[in-house]
């Protein structure tokens, strides 16, 4: 069976309650997985981390990587697919029957992207993995998506593939995961999950990361000029892998209503 996991701080006891009380609901089982804490992290490595990325570095971010690699040791060693969630997403109603769904699936080296984020996403223009797509949901292969890792499920290999290779902080986890060359990254659509945030009126939102946090900036320019140009490349091989696939550049299909904010 489907495993879900979700990512939360233990002292986040509002969004604990929201996803305890959104999962009866939709009738789901699931564990909670402890985040990390950003005051806990030793701030040299830190840096380290940050000087391998291009731009200033929040806390929060590399508190943010090593909650998602504590969970991707969990997701290695279960028996089946495992769903992995971050605490403030809000589940469309289809979602049970989405992971029932993929009990039955074997995902090998595709990597599932449940989640709707804004911004332009280059996707395959037809479904693709017939094994998934049905009258309901459909999935797309992905050329490029930088934005959002609050909801993806993968295969246990995959996930100890990725615990594996990131032992310390690689940069911008999105960018990371969805760029690797040994992952096949798909779309779902409609979109199962949905930041919080991207529902309301962020100003009057808890679920909001605070911003008042510490940021680390790389420390050597031609380091970082090197690691800008990486990513410039690697927008230019998406491109690329667009157009000769005839893939589109377009936002991830959403329906709203088929979310609640007060499950």
């Amino acid at each position: 069976m489907t495993k879900v996991l979700i990512i939360s701080m233990q002292s986040a006891h509002e969004r604990r309650a929201f996803q305890t009380r959104q999962a009866r609901r939709l009738g789901f089982a699931f564990d909670f997985v402890d985040g990390v804490d950003a005051a806990s992290l030793d701030r040299q490595a830190c840096q380290r981390g940050a000087d391998r990325w291009p731009s200033p570095t929040p806390i929060g971010d590399i508190a943010c990587f090593h909650a998602h690699r504590g969970a991707w040791g969990i997701a290695g060693a279960a028996s089946d697919n495992v769903v992995i969630l971050e605490d403030d997403v809000v589940l469309e109603n289809g979602f049970t029957r989405f992971i029932d769904r993929i009990d039955r699936i074997a995902l090998g080296r595709h990597l599932l992207d449940l989640e709707y984020a804004p911004g332009r996403h280059f996707l395959s223009r037809r479904s693709v993995m017939p094994e998934i797509s049905e009258a309901d949901f459909q999935a797309f292969r992905i050329f490029q998506n930088r934005v959002g890792l609050a909801a993806y499920a993968g295969a246990p290999r995959t996930f100890a593939k990725l615990a594996s290779h990131f032992p310390d902080y690689p940069g911008l986890i999105d960018v990371v995961v969805w760029n690797r060359n040994d992952i096949r990254p798909l779309q779902i659509e409609p979109a199962l999950a949905v930041q919080k945030r991207f529902l309301v009126d962020t100003a009057a939102d808890a679920f909001v990361r605070p911003a008042d946090q510490t940021v680390f900036h790389p420390r050597n320019p031609v380091r970082r000029m090197v690691e800008r140009l990486k990513l410039e490349a690697l927008k230019g091989r998406n491109l690329v892998r667009t157009w000769l696939h005839g893939g589109v550049s377009r936002d991830v299909l959403i329906r709203r209503d088929r979310f609640r904010l007060s499950p």
